[in-house]
């Protein structure tokens, strides 16, 4: 025992060791999502353009991330184990490869080859874009996206067409040592296909989800383009998230969802992201938002003097969208306007394409000249004002003047005088 004891346990070690380096320590990706931007049939090829996303945390020294593409037809089996970098000759089925250089900075960009074999196919894209997570320091996780890949793919677009993209890492100035890998990604490029559509009166959106293969089940959340960049990241608000839907088989229909309000987003563009049950990417869709900016309709704003020291405020709107409500200025004599009160929006969640009336007593109203104004604000923090609004002065003997609007934008002016007799102007010009 005591002599083989020993030679066992160096026996274990190298079992050991070779068991761990059989495949390369795995990178850090998760959340990956595919946006179908186009597909045309080509010579008995699907012509997709695509933009691919996922997380990614990356360790300081990081020089190159690098994607290599195949059909799950043509994916290697065995699948690489990345304790090289993939030769020529590995990467001789792919579609293509993408070289991502200096991951670790604020602005990667792509690379236009891949030095382990500089011959490879590369495929080609419009950029990349990298935004913030979450994390700090080493645990930093940032999000990727590759956009506009234009990718070959054998068959019709009508059908289905999966492909399968490993993702490596290196630190080597000239990416010919694999850091960490996340290999065997197998996606969907047009199944299931998502789009979406905004409506605008009243401001709802609505959700269509159809399969290119089989019946399946799915969710689905909405987010709103916050700030709008085009980028489905980290920061967007999430608007809508649904639960278990059903996605009839080709040629069954398809799910669409009922209308959707998304206040206080409804000025902005939209993001679906579906998920299907059973797969580990997401297929994302961009709803552009074409409707006209609608402001709060004003029809009417007028004010009556109860009494000397009280003044009626009414008002109307046609339409409303986005709307948190009204803040009520005065203003008298040379000062500036102040708020005096606020109504609320009568509309529900801020939205209304009936006729609404509001109203506001200034119960502390000065006896002379004074203005008003509506300070409209939307729930995101919008503004706009209304006309003004002038009333006379209640039990004064005093001759009082208004002249607005000062300073005036376009040289015109009005002049309004605290009572009704004649009067006798003069314009000097200094």
């Amino acid at each position: 025992m005591k002599a083989t004891l020993p030679i066992s346990l160096a026996f274990f070690s190298i079992i050991l060791f070779s068991t761990q380096r059989s495949m390369a320590q795995a990178c850090s990706v998760s959340n990956i999502t595919i946006k179908l931007n186009s597909t045309s049939n080509s010579g008995g090829n699907c012509q997709a353009n695509v933009d691919i996303s996922w997380d990614q945390m990356n360790n300081n020294g990081n020089k190159y991330t690098t994607i290599h593409i195949w059909t799950q037809a043509n994916y290697p089996n065995p699948q690489l184990n990345y304790l090289a970098p993939p030769t020529l000759a590995q990467l001789s089925g792919a579609l293509g490869t993408l070289v991502i250089t200096n991951p670790t900075s604020a602005t990667p960009t792509l690379g236009s080859t891949y030095q382990p074999a500089p011959t490879t196919k590369m495929l080609t894209a419009t950029g990349v874009v990298k935004t913030y997570v979450s994390g700090t320091g080493i645990n930093t996780i940032n999000r990727f996206t590759v956009q506009g890949i234009a990718l070959t793919i054998p068959g019709s677009c009508s059908s289905a067409s999966k492909i399968v993209a490993d993702i490596w890492s290196s630190n080597s100035n000239s990416n010919n040592g694999v850091q960490c890998t996340k290999p065997n990604n197998s996606i969907f490029v047009n199944d299931p296909l998502v789009t979406g559509n905004i409506i605008c009166l009243p401001r709802t959106y609505t959700v269509n989800i159809s399969s290119q293969s089989t019946a399946k089940t799915a969710t689905y959340q909405v987010f709103a383009d916050v700030p709008a960049n085009g980028i489905l990241d980290a920061g967007d608000p999430l608007v809508y998230s649904s639960g278990s839907v059903n996605i009839p088989a080709a040629g069954g229909g398809s799910f669409t969802s009922s209308p959707q309000t998304f206040s206080p987003y409804a000025n902005r563009n939209l993001w679906v992201k579906v998920t299907v049950t059973g797969d580990a990417f997401s297929t994302t869709a961009y709803i552009v938002n074409t409707c006209p900016l609608l402001p709060v309709t004003l029809t009417g704003f007028e004010g009556t003097r109860l009494n000397s020291n009280s003044v009626l405020l009414k008002w109307e709107t046609a339409t409303e969208l986005n709307n948190k409500g009204f803040n009520v200025q005065r203003k008298s004599g040379t000062g500036d306007f102040e708020t005096i009160g606020f109504v609320a929006s009568s509309g529900k969640e801020g939205n209304s394409t009936s006729l609404l009336e509001y109203q506001f007593t200034d119960k502390s109203a000065p006896s002379s000249i004074v203005q008003y104004r509506l300070m409209q604000e939307d729930i995101d923090g919008r503004q706009s004002f209304s006309k003004l609004v002038l009333i006379s002065a209640g039990n004064s003997s005093e001759l009082s003047v208004i002249i607005y609007p000062n300073p005036s934008p376009d040289g015109n002016i009005n002049l309004s005088f605290s009572d009704a007799s004649p009067k006798e102007l003069q314009l000097t010009d200094n």
